[in-house]
């Protein structure tokens, strides 16, 4: 949690309406990742009622402070969720049950439902914004899914020493990583890493979560800026193969950003906007910032 003490207050006091199986021992990890203003005051006023470790990270950063937060934990497996959040009251007892069904080999996940703090934006233009903002939910059963490889932050479950063995949180990715720029992927690197170690997601239906969305996050700026930043990190995991380049960057892709901008301001002269357009040009902008990045550290070499 960061500078979040208003919602951390309510999403604690959704923890304290949770069922806990009578056979499971479990301990509440809270981050302050370099807070300033009062997440201690709320995370002490909590204190009695939730098995609290309260642990501080000064080093800013998502990544950072999920992995204190997995260091100091001391049960065998880490249910993770976001400090905006209010799950459903068979939340634990669902990733419980599916555990001891499936012990080993397996990470969970679960839906993640989105209360917008203010109007939900258009069924046209919420499809352009991240999971964060939409929600995260699968048409699909319990159980493994060809669906899906990765889950939600904000609701997943996983054997402690899997994630530790498949590297934990990269520092370098996600947000707060560098202050220049919207970084993400942390997760994504993660839970793609267990995959190829052949760790599999097992998807659970009814272990939902509301996770809160301020109305600063429903702008198409911030998915403008989470698209770009999906790009780039892709480009990152997956490397292309050889073309010709111009500046580090592939020479097709500086035409097709010119259409793609071209055609999304027509469009918001003479209308509709061209929504997809406009994305597609913030995707390919994330590609070549990728592109540009790696030609810029080959030439310092």
């Amino acid at each position: 949690t960061w500078n979040n003490a208003k919602r951390l207050d309510i999403t604690c006091q959704a923890i304290q309406s949770i069922d806990i199986p009578e056979d499971l021992d479990w301990e509440v990890i809270i981050v302050d990742n370099n807070s300033t203003d009062n997440t201690q005051e709320i995370i002490n006023k909590h204190q009695p009622d939730l098995p609290i470790k309260n642990i501080f990270e000064p080093k800013q950063g998502l990544s950072n402070a999920r992995n204190a937060g997995l260091n100091n934990a001391t049960g065998k497996y880490i249910l993770f969720a976001d400090d905006d959040v209010k799950p459903c009251k068979q939340w634990i007892s669902l990733y419980w049950q599916a555990i001891k069904q499936n012990p080993t080999g397996y990470f969970f996940g679960g839906p993640v439902i989105s209360e917008f703090e203010d109007k939900q934006p258009a069924k046209e233009l919420l499809k352009y914004f991240p999971p964060s903002v939409k929600g995260f939910e699968l048409d699909a059963p319990d159980g493994c899914s060809d669906n899906v490889r990765e889950f939600l932050s904000a609701n997943w479950c996983c054997d402690k020493q899997l994630i530790l063995n498949a590297g934990s949180f990269d520092p370098k990715l996600g947000l707060g990583a560098d202050a220049k720029e919207v970084r993400v992927g942390e997760e994504t690197q993660l839970m793609r890493n267990l995959v190829a170690s052949n760790v599999k997601p097992y998807y659970l239906s009814k272990a939902s979560l509301l996770h809160w969305v301020p109305k600063q996050k429903v702008k198409i700026k911030h998915a403008a800026q989470r698209a770009q930043a999906s790009a780039a990190h892709n480009v990152k995991l997956n490397e292309s193969e050889s073309v010709a380049l111009l500046f580090g960057v592939p020479r097709w892709m500086y035409k097709k950003i010119f259409f793609a901008k071209l055609k999304w301001y027509i469009s918001k002269i003479i209308g509709p906007p061209k929504y997809d357009q406009y994305f597609l040009s913030c995707e390919i902008n994330g590609v070549m910032q990728a592109y540009k990045n790696k030609y810029r550290e080959s030439k310092t070499k």
